[in-house]
């Protein structure tokens, strides 16, 4: 519990220094090629460090005896998105293909990551642009490429007198005196 309270600013600890990808001199001796930091023995990789080197380290799970500690970087496109955290109060939980598959599976969860955090986005930019169209006093509606309505705000549904509903997948052109002229300008657009 609280090793789930993490500050990447005022904490100083292997744990930030993973996630920020700048480890310390005194972690390099547990710091594999990929960037993680094991140890199958923490008391004693704690007391080989002097005092300034154990003060660079929060330790909570030292502190609460957890021996084999393993922190790995969570990448996506050669950025560190969080950590892997993993304790045991044993010793040498931590064997190098453990700590390999770990390295292997955590690009594939920072691409989980940053896709969901992609399809937040575009949510809420899809939320904040509907409430743009909604707002708007002026009629609106959105197209597709073969000119059928796929949205149309509630202006639109007063001035045309059918319901949104009714407008989406109808022809867009069909709505205007001159459905040729229409039909030319959005293809135009498209082009």
């Amino acid at each position: 519990q609280k090793e789930s309270v993490l500050s990447l600013h005022s904490d100083m600890c292997a744990c930030i220094r993973v996630a920020l990808g700048h480890p310390e001199p005194q972690d390099m001796s547990m710091m594999t090629p990929a960037g993680s930091f094991c140890c199958n023995h923490s008391a004693t990789f704690a007391g080989s460090l002097t005092e300034d080197e154990q003060a660079r380290f929060r330790g909570t799970c030292i502190k609460h005896g957890y021996l084999s500690i393993g922190i790995i970087p969570v990448r996506h496109q050669d950025k560190i998105l969080g950590v892997i955290h993993v304790a045991d109060p044993r010793q040498d939980l931590l064997p190098p293909s453990a700590v390999v598959f770990l390295e292997v599976i955590a690009p594939l969860i920072g691409e989980a990551v940053s896709r969901f955090q992609m399809e937040e986005s575009l949510r809420l930019a899809g939320v904040y642009n509907r409430t743009l169209i909604e707002a708007s006093l002026d009629p609106l509606m959105t197209i597709d490429a073969q000119g059928k309505i796929t949205d149309a705000n509630p202006t639109t549904e007063k001035v045309t007198g059918r319901s949104r509903q009714e407008l989406i997948g109808t022809d867009f052109a069909g709505y205007f005196t001159d459905p040729a002229k229409a039909l030319a300008g959005y293809q135009r657009v498209f082009r």
